[in-house]
């Protein structure tokens, strides 16, 4: 491992992360095919190569209608080896976590738009209706998509997803600070899908990653993912369980040392508008 591979892995990254204006949708059914297939050239010219050959990709079943191939699969699991193979150089290369000028906003810019295309590639179509950031904050080139219906794919979408989440957060504070101002509802609502689910692997990290922040952020985002506004502009249809589970972690929060101000600083933080519009 080497700065030059270093180099090499962001060069992956900040290709991954200039998604596609338009999909061209007359050379196959399902235009990420395409898109997925790009990435792997580019891999494959790489030096990593050999470890992206053996890679057990994500087949491409049945997951929406029953009739077609889903590359969005495909598409996630090669955006999470970029993103890997980054993580790996960058533990590598012994970056410090605590400099925050380790990574340049270059890079930083680049992380989080190849991210946020793997956020809406596999944890959107993952998690019920109603629930995060809607896709169309995330990305413009498509304006509908299928969910994942088979709830043992939804979970390991949701859980290899999260871990990169993670890995990324551990490469340097500034880098997690960025990641968290921008993914923390994604990050919110899959594991509370997760947990829904009943899938508890990653329940301890969730707790214990959301004890570490500030609790006037959490109570800020947990107010916004129980209103819904903030994220698309109106209430959001959520489920009922979904809105159970986040009123709980409010009232757990209230309850805890200095909740009332800091539940006070997140209406602040949120202004007027939020507290007008009727959310209790």
């Amino acid at each position: 491992m080497s700065s030059k591979t270093f180099q090499e892995a962001f060069e992956l990254v900040e290709f991954a992360s200039t998604p596609p204006s338009s999909l061209p949708t007359k050379e196959t059914k399902d235009p990420f095919d395409l898109v997925t297939r790009t990435l792997c050239d580019k891999i494959s010219s790489s030096s990593f190569n050999a470890l992206f050959q053996n890679l057990q990709l994500e087949p491409l079943p049945c997951t929406s209608t029953g009739n077609d191939n889903d590359a969005r699969l495909h598409y996630s699991d090669v955006l999470r080896f970029i993103l890997s193979v980054f993580c790996d150089e960058a533990s590598a290369t012994a970056l410090p976590t605590d400099d925050w000028t380790a990574l340049s906003s270059k890079q930083i810019e680049a992380i989080i738009r190849t991210f946020e295309m793997l956020v809406a590639m596999s944890i959107l179509p993952s998690i019920d209706q109603g629930i995060g950031v809607p896709l169309e904050k995330r990305v413009t080139f498509v304006k509908i998509w299928k969910p994942f219906l088979d709830a043992s794919q939804r979970i390991q979408q949701l859980q290899k997803t999260l871990q990169i989440f993670q890995r990324l957060c551990d490469i340097n504070d500034g880098l997690k600070i960025q990641l968290i101002s921008k993914f923390l509802p994604d990050f919110i609502s899959a594991n509370e899908q997760l947990i829904q689910l009943n899938d508890l692997l990653l329940k301890d990290d969730y707790e214990s990653f959301l004890k570490k922040l500030p609790l006037s952020v959490i109570m800020k985002e947990f107010l916004l993912l129980y209103g819904g506004f903030g994220l698309g502009g109106r209430k959001a249809m959520a489920p009922a369980w979904f809105m159970t589970s986040i009123s709980k972690k409010l009232s757990d929060g209230l309850a805890s040392p200095k909740g009332l101000s800091n539940l006070l600083f997140a209406f602040d933080e949120l202004g007027m508008a939020f507290l007008l519009s009727g959310v209790f």
